[in-house]
């Protein structure tokens, strides 16, 4: 109920409260600390890059110094397959993916994460998205804090639904 308000109320730009119902609500989230995550061949590590749907650009990660880096962000996005990409490029071809069917009514948590190869010196990285439940999902964001809306793609921030702190699970 209070997720169905909140997206009417988002999408106050002229769609219906039909639309609305349709959508499935995504909250992408980081965690971690660069100091003590993300050695080299590990798959834990900061992910300060970019996260698409499909080849659509949703929001980027990289926010501020990024050391350590406790974000996330919740969309209203339409039910259906949704293939989302975390990229440290500019396109998606170059990263992690996680495929979702949305069902219209659910919450769904993807945590993006990145792994690494190689040695310190020569160390290579690429960006990682993985399906979670709310509980971990919870337990990781508990000192979280919102993604500022200047890293989220013009076309998304009508899509941007509020986000309650600590996460809440059914």
């Amino acid at each position: 109920m209070l997720f169905s308000l909140a997206a009417v109320l988002m999408h106050a730009d002229g769609s219906s409260a039909q639309e609305a119902e349709k959508s499935a609500m995504v909250t992408f989230y980081m965690h971690g600390n660069r100091m003590t995550s993300g050695v080299p061949g590990t798959h834990t590590g900061l992910f300060y890059g970019q996260v698409f749907d499909g080849k659509s650009r949703l929001f980027s990660f990289r926010e501020g110094f990024y050391v350590k880096n406790n974000l996330l962000i919740s969309f209203a996005l339409q039910s259906g397959p949704h293939t989302f990409f975390a990229s440290y490029g500019k396109t998606p071809a170059h990263g992690g993916k996680v495929d979702l069917v949305l069902e219209a009514g659910k919450h769904y948590f993807i945590r993006a994460a990145s792994e690494s190869k190689g040695v310190v010196l020569v160390e290579f990285e690429k960006g990682r998205l993985d399906a979670v439940s709310c509980e971990t999902a919870r337990s990781e964001t508990e000192d979280a804090r919102l993604l500022s809306t200047k890293h989220v793609a013009s076309q998304m921030t009508a899509d941007i639904t509020p986000t309650s702190f600590p996460v809440v699970c059914p």
